[in-house]
């Protein structure tokens, strides 16, 4: 039921945003879109999920010496499927496809993943501290009525993860578990390639600004990045198809963007990163579920 509440409001606020676009205003802008920016930010939304695989490996270690090839695998896998599927169905591909493949206890990797979300996030702090850090104040100032939109919508996010009591002390439990690879170099590791991943997704995001021709200040892509995410927290579409937009949308707005031009590169964006997930996705499952069938 929360879920479909969620997904109402959303629906609700997109609908109503929708409205104030000029939607053949938003086609000319996306069909003149250069192909070459647009092979450029779909490299970097590659390496980035490359990044996060080899992130994951590191920490894996801890446990076993699982192969490179099957962790960065598993990771596409996982993303391709998560642009598919809702509830991010596609960790749990991954641990099942991971578990089969390296022979290492199920509950060591979701320890492991719990441990790689620390890092994620914490990552992600550091990039929009120091991102907002150097940047003139006056650049940061939000009308009322975006921080407040944004606000609501970070705090459903919130309320949300806080209902879901067993999931928050299941995630909790595993990283109590595996506090030692909290306390580990591979920790640290594993956190300077969550930044430079976090940083490839400001790439992504500012070559396909550029790819359209629509200038859109660093502060802003940064504050995009940060409102997408927060939307992505409760993947109420598959794909979080609409919520992105929206979000998009709300980040830039205070920092001159017109609407139309930001809802285009905002499906750019996305179709970017769901057409490469699911591309790569589309070819490592077959290869994982072969790799992990008995007798492999």
């Amino acid at each position: 039921m929360l879920k479909i509440g969620v997904a109402a409001m959303v629906l609700v606020v997109i609908l109503a945003l929708s409205r104030s676009v000029s939607w053949a205003r938003l086609m000319t802008v996306i069909a003149a879109a250069h192909p070459g920016l647009l092979m450029l930010a779909t490299l970097s939304t590659l390496c980035c999920t490359a990044i996060k695989g080899v992130r994951f490996w590191v920490l894996l270690r801890y446990h076993g010496r699982p192969m490179l090839s099957d962790v960065v695998q598993a990771t596409f896998a996982g993303i391709g499927l998560n642009a598919v599927l809702v509830a991010n169905a596609g960790e749990v591909a991954r641990v099942t496809l991971l578990a089969r493949s390296t022979r290492l206890p199920a509950m060591a990797i979701i320890g492991t993943l719990a441990v790689d979300k620390v890092a994620e996030i914490g990552a992600f702090l550091c990039v929009i501290l120091l991102t907002f850090g150097l940047l003139p104040q006056q650049a940061l100032a939000f009308p009322k009525s975006t921080a407040l939109i944004g606000l609501t919508l970070a705090c459903v996010a919130g309320v949300a993860l806080l209902l879901t009591s067993r999931v928050v002390e299941r995630v909790r439990a595993s990283v109590v578990a595996a506090r030692g690879q909290l306390r580990s170099k591979a920790f640290g590791a594993a956190f300077l390639l969550a930044l430079s991943s976090w940083g490839g997704q400001v790439i992504t995001y500012a070559v396909a600004a550029l790819a359209v021709n629509v200038l859109v200040p660093l502060a802003a892509t940064v504050a995009a990045l940060v409102l997408v995410n927060l939307g992505g927290v409760i993947r109420s579409t598959p794909g979080n198809v609409g919520v992105f937009q929206l979000m998009y949308a709300l980040g830039v707005a205070s920092f001159g963007v017109g609407r139309t031009e930001a809802i285009a590169v905002a499906i750019l964006i996305q179709a970017i990163q769901l057409l490469s997930a699911v591309g790569a996705g589309a070819l490592c499952v077959p290869w994982m579920v072969g790799r992990s069938a008995p007798g492999s």
